[in-house]
């Protein structure tokens, strides 16, 4: 007996599967003398029907070769368009990062020479004032002030 039932069950469900298949149907719409719209599934003869189609073709249809090619040459050349905006955005993008990369790298090394300015003119002021002169330590002391004047007109 449970064997029985599970073999109807089976057959059910395959049956049901078999008949549950999409059935593709045209539907034609049209207005009637009172001027209200009306649905049928079959044409009218003494009314202008248009078919109203959703776009999925029959099971009997045969596809249109030259429609879909044409199709398959707008979709081409879309993708064209969208990869040579995307490449001229990263080209751009690119651009900008190599100009602000060498922006930075001139700022550091303007710092750099700077400081090693400084440190120089420093050094030369501390050795200089090393004698015990004092119109020499002056001197130094004038030429420091005026590199250090220069300097800093030129870092910043």
């Amino acid at each position: 007996m449970r064997y029985l039932s599970t073999k109807c069950l089976i057959f059910f469900i395959f049956y049901t599967l078999i008949t549950i298949l999409p059935a593709y149907a045209e539907i034609y719409r049209w207005v009637d003398e009172d001027g209200r719209v009306q649905f049928s599934d079959y044409p009218k003869p003494d009314y202008d029907s248009q078919a109203i189609t959703s776009g999925q073709r029959s099971v009997g249809d045969k596809p249109n070769l030259k429609e879909l090619e044409k199709t398959a040459q707008k979709l081409k050349k879309s993708r064209l368009q969208r990869e040579a905006a995307a490449d001229k955005l990263i080209q751009e993008k690119r651009k900008k990062r190599i100009k602000r990369e060498k922006a930075i790298a001139k700022k550091k090394k303007r710092e750099a020479d700077c400081e090693a300015a400084r440190e120089k003119e420093y050094l030369a002021f501390k050795n200089r004032s090393k004698s015990r002169n004092l119109t020499a330590m002056r001197k130094a002391l004038e030429r420091y002030e005026k590199k250090r004047k220069l300097r800093i007109k030129k870092c910043q």
